[in-house]
Order: structure tokens, then C-alpha cells, then sequence
């Protein structure tokens, strides 16, 4: 993109360095492995726009040049002089910090230099001072490394913004996917059990492999605390600890049970450390039966204002931590029905009530119509509405007014990218379409801003590619679409589709037998025509407006 004749980190890139006559001459060596030689006492840096997002091993060749330095810097972005990154394709009056790796060649032909791990981002500038001899590049090149998905579903309609969202969301997954899910590529590079939910959600829509999300949750469990927490963040040099997002463990393996095909002796292993996770957690259950003072970071999103991204007192007794105690418990449940414990389900199941009991007495604000975060009824949010919905946490008339308060009222602390998944999750739950397609918004802005990959959180976010906001492609599939599996092991499907003002949906989603397909027209008049394909052995069942219709294996009209 840019050459200059400086060595300098602090260097803001100019249109003069994108019109270098050098600019010519290394571009060869990138695209052609063209070698290119550098005088003795020269000092240069070429900025280069890899135009996508990569995870990769930088590789150096080179001839000759004792005593010279090549600096290669990999940035997620460029910073302007405010420390903004702004237009992600603009490179004019901003500079790269980054992370380096240092090669010394020492005079030596055939030098080779790459570092012993990969590097991320976007943009790469490679800063160069040579000593008393001159420097060969004989070349530079990128080895991308992540984990072999490539997105085997499809989605296509009439909202010419999906295309872009879809894109850039699937890169962020491809991005987080290595030997485990990673929460971001640039920075930790560990697996946290809420954002893997969300990526495992992700992976189930757009590929039938489901080797990382069985290794995922074996790894939460070899992480397993002696009070039965799981690590926040595993594998891991340095420890953290959460109940919150411990509680989204059971979550995920009742997820991975309805998606893939679970073996029975594996599954029935997991449940050591879920009866392990829910007495730990019982501990901490108040007077109320609610539990309160839990252990570790209690995160729930980075919402603004919150501290920590916890909710309002969420260290002692507050709403969202509970509603994730209360979706562990009816998780637990299903799989415990899957591995023949009807008992153990009963026990779950019965717990999760009296806690729902419970929420409402503490925590149900009459004046509000909705579920307070705190026991003073003080602070509301979308989160606390959406757990108690999602979770029928409500009688159907405090629920239809929660619902109508998530959607009306203009005070409540609104979910950010990771959050909005169950924000999303709700929307399709009361069939409006329409709300979800509003808040793509945000993802349609980072197209905007030239991102290749969502980023962590809205604003001047610190990461540019978290892929827990890459939720909207799970949503094309089970929201808009409307295909979802009825049973363990995926052995069942329901399409009901939720197309609000969209006329056209095509979907395939992958299923361990083949793949779901639908292409559907809707006029209107409040009518639906088109097909549906399933895999062979697949049976289920076609909603429109209510009404239910049989579907068999292979291809059928539906109207």
C-alpha cells in the first residue's frame, strides 16, 4: 500500500508513501516472490493491506545483509493521531503499533526467520535497517493457519445487507477457530465458555464437523474446579474464575445434544461434572432459594455503566445471575432425560421452578411490567427480560408484558454484540422479525467501517474480531429460516419460518445426514410457497401461521 524511507514506529503513513516509486518494487516481492535489495545503511518500512483478516505464520527469506533489522508488525487496524481507527480501509495520517517479531540476519544466504506462533489481524508493516552490508528479501509470505471450516451452509434473501453481515461474521468464526474456539485471535486467544456458546451455535448452522465443539466441552471439563466450577477461560496459563459463565457449560452440552450426534457413554461422563457444577452452585443459595455472592466475575456483557461488565450488584443478589442459574438447571434437565435419569430431570426441573418463583418475588416490579436487575427494583435491562423470556420464567400475562417492555421501553440497559444473541433469540421467540433485522444495524455499520471481522463491542472497541458477534448467521438459519432440531442427535426438525417484511428465504443448513434445504417465497397476503429438501431418514414437521404440516425425507412443495 505504502513505502517509506523511514524505520520509524511512530511513522503516519501520507499519499506520498502510497505513490512511492519503490511501492512498485515491493509489491513484486509480496505477490512474485521477487527478490528485492535493500543498500547498505537504509532504513524503509512497506505498509501492506492484507484485505482480509488472517491468521497466519509470517515467513522471511533472506540473502546477506549482516547487521541489518527487520521489524514485521501485525495490527488488527491503524490508529489516527487520536488513537482512533475509524475507516478500516483508510491507511492516510495513521501509524501501526502492533505486535513485532524481530529478525537479526546475520549474513548468511537462505536465511530463514518465522516466529514458534502465529500472528493475526489485517494490516502488516515490515520496518527494515540495514548495516554495513546490503539486504535481500528473497521473499515474504503468509502461511494462514486456523481450523478447516469453510461454511458449507447458505443463505440468501431480499435484504441486501445480509450478504455483507454473513461475510464478515463467517470470517470472525473462522478467525476463533483453531485447536480450541478462542475468544479473540489478536488478544487472549482462550476459550470462555459464554463466547463459545455462541461460536458452537454458529458452528452447528454452518458445518456438520463437530469434532472442536466435543473438544470444547471435554476441555471445560477437564478444567472443573473442586467446587465444581469450570475454568472461565481454558486452556490457560493464568486462572479466572466465573460462575456465571460456569453456568453456561451445562447450556452448551444440551445445545451439542440437540445438534449433533452425542454418544451415549460420553454424554452419561459429562454428567458427573454437571451434577458437580449445580451442588457447587447450590451453595450459594440465599434464604429465597436464589443464589447471591458467587465466586469469581460474574460477567454478563460490557454494557456501559456496568462495572465490569457485571450487572447492577451482580457480586451479591441480582437478577441476570440467577436467570443463568435457572437456564443451567433446565439444561441439566434435558440431558439428564437423554441419559435415562428421569429422576434427576424431575429434580432440575423442580428446582428451576422454585427459583423462577423466587425471581418474580424479589425481583418482579408490578409498576414496571418487567423483571428488575436488582432487588430494588431500580435497574431494568433488555438481559433480564430476555433470560426470564427465553426460560418461561413468567406466567404468560407477566410475560406479555416483560416482552412488551424489552420492546417499548427506552430506559433499560440494551445488550451489546455478544449479549444480543439472547436478545435475538428472544425476538424470534415473539416472531418479530422485523426487531431483529433493526438491530443488525450495528453489524451493517462494521461493514460500513471496512471491518472483515465483527468486532467485540460497539464504539472503539479494543478487538476487531470477537467472534461471539458472529451470532446473526445462527439466526439467518433458525430465525428467519426457521430450521431447528426437535430432538437429541438432530433425528427430527421443525421449519418454522419467521420471515417478517422479507418476500424470499433460501437456506441450507448442514445436518449430519446431508443438509436442510428450503427456498421460500412469501406474498402479501400472508401465504407461503416453495420447497423444502431433507436429508434421507429426516422427518419433521413444516409451521405456517399455526398449523403444522408433516415433512418427509427429500424434496416436497410446501403452500
Amino acid at each position: 500500500v505504502a513505502v517509506a524511507a523511514s524505520a520509524d514506529p511512530a511513522l503516519a503513513f501520507t499519499a506520498q508513501h502510497a505513490a512511492a516509486p519503490e511501492r512498485a518494487a515491493w509489491q513484486a516481492l509480496i505477490a512474485e516472490a521477487k527478490p528485492l535489495t535493500l543498500p547498505p545503511h537504509t532504513t524503509a518500512t512497506a505498509l501492506w493491506d492484507l484485505g482480509n483478516y488472517y491468521c497466519a505464520y509470517p515467513h522471511l527469506a533472506t540473502d546477506s545483509g549482516r547487521g541489518s533489522r527487520v521489524v514485521w508488525s501485525w495490527a488488527e487496524a491503524l490508529f489516527d493521531g487520536q488513537n482512533h481507527k475509524g475507516d478500516r480501509n483508510a491507511f492516510e495520517g495513521k501509524n501501526l503499533p502492533g505486535v513485532n517479531d524481530t529478525a537479526l540476519p546475520d549474513g548468511r544466504n537462505g536465511a530463514h526467520f518465522a516466529p514458534f506462533w502465529w500472528r493475526s489481524g489485517r494490516w502488516c508493516a515490515l520496518r527494515i535497517t540495514t548495516g554495513d552490508e546490503p539486504l535481500t528479501l528473497r521473499s515474504v509470505s503468509l502461511e494462514e493457519n486456523r481450523y478447516p471450516l469453510e461454511g458449507e451452509d447458505a443463505f440468501t434473501c431480499d435484504d441486501p445487507r445480509i450478504p455483507g453481515i454473513r461475510k464478515i461474521a463467517l470470517r470472525g468464526l473462522q478467525m476463533c477457530m483453531h485447536e480450541t474456539y478462542v475468544d479473540c485471535p489478536y488478544y487472549e486467544q482462550q476459550m470462555y465458555p459464554g463466547d463459545t456458546r455462541v461460536q458452537m451455535l454458529v458452528n452447528h448452522v454452518t458445518s456438520a464437523d463437530p469434532r472442536l465443539s466435543f473438544r470444547a466441552i471435554d476441555l471445560f471439563d477437564f478444567s472443573r474446579r473442586d467446587n465444581g466450577l469450570t475454568g472461565m477461560n481454558y486452556p490457560t496459563w493464568g486462572t479466572q474464575d466465573s460462575t456465571t459463565y460456569s453456568l453456561i457449560w451445562p447450556m452448551i452440552l444440551r445445545d451439542c445434544l440437540r445438534w449433533r450426534r452425542c454418544d451415549h457413554a460420553w454424554l452419561q461422563a459429562k454428567t458427573l461434572g454437571l451434577r458437580s457444577l449445580l451442588s457447587g452452585v447450590a451453595c450459594h443459595e440465599n434464604a429465597d432459594g436464589l443464589v447471591a455472592n458467587l465466586p469469581g466475575w460474574s460477567f454478563i456483557d460490557w454494557v456501559p455503566g456496568w462495572t465490569r461488565g457485571m450487572a447492577p450488584d451482580g457480586q451479591g443478589l441480582c437478577a441476570p445471575n440467577n436467570l443463568f442459574y435457572l437456564h443451567a438447571l433446565l439444561a441439566a434437565a434435558e440431558v439428564e432425560d437423554a441419559v435415562g435419569e428421569p429422576l434427576l430431570a424431575k429434580h432440575d426441573r423442580d428446582k428451576a421452578a422454585r427459583v423462577a418463583d423466587a425471581l418474580q418475588k424479589v425481583f418482579w416490579s408490578e409498576e414496571r411490567g418487567m423483571l428488575a436487575d436488582t432487588a430494588d427494583k431500580k435497574h431494568f435491562s433488555e438481559h433480564s427480560q430476555c433470560l426470564a423470556l427465553l426460560a418461561d420464567a413468567l406466567p404468560p400475562e407477566r410475560a406479555q408484558r416483560a416482552y412488551e417492555g424489552l420492546t417499548k421501553a427506552d430506559d433499560l440497559s440494551r445488550c451489546t454484540v455478544y449479549f444480543s444473541h439472547y436478545l435475538f433469540e428472544t425476538y424470534f421467540r415473539f416472531k418479530r422479525a422485523d426487531l431483529f433485522l433493526k438491530r443488525l444495524d450495528l453489524w451493517q455499520s462494521y461493514v460500513g467501517l471496512g471491518l472483515c471481522t465483527p468486532m467485540e463491542e460497539p464504539g472503539e472497541s479494543r478487538s476487531d474480531c470477537h467472534a461471539w458477534g458472529a451470532h446473526p448467521i445462527t439466526f439467518l438459519h433458525t430465525g428467519l429460516a426457521g430450521v431447528q432440531p426437535t430432538s437429541a442427535g438432530f433425528a427430527t426438525v421443525r421449519i418454522a419460518p419467521c420471515p417478517g417484511p422479507l418476500k424470499h428465504i433460501a437456506s441450507k443448513v448442514p445436518h449430519p445426514d446431508g443438509v436442510i434445504e428450503t427456498d421460500l417465497t412469501f406474498d402479501d397476503k400472508g401465504g407461503v410457497s416453495g420447497t423444502v429438501a431433507l436429508p434421507k431418514g429426516l422427518a419433521g414437521e413444516f409451521v405456517w401461521n399455526g398449523v403444522a404440516t408433516p415433512l418427509k425425507p427429500g424434496s416436497q412443495a410446501v403452500k
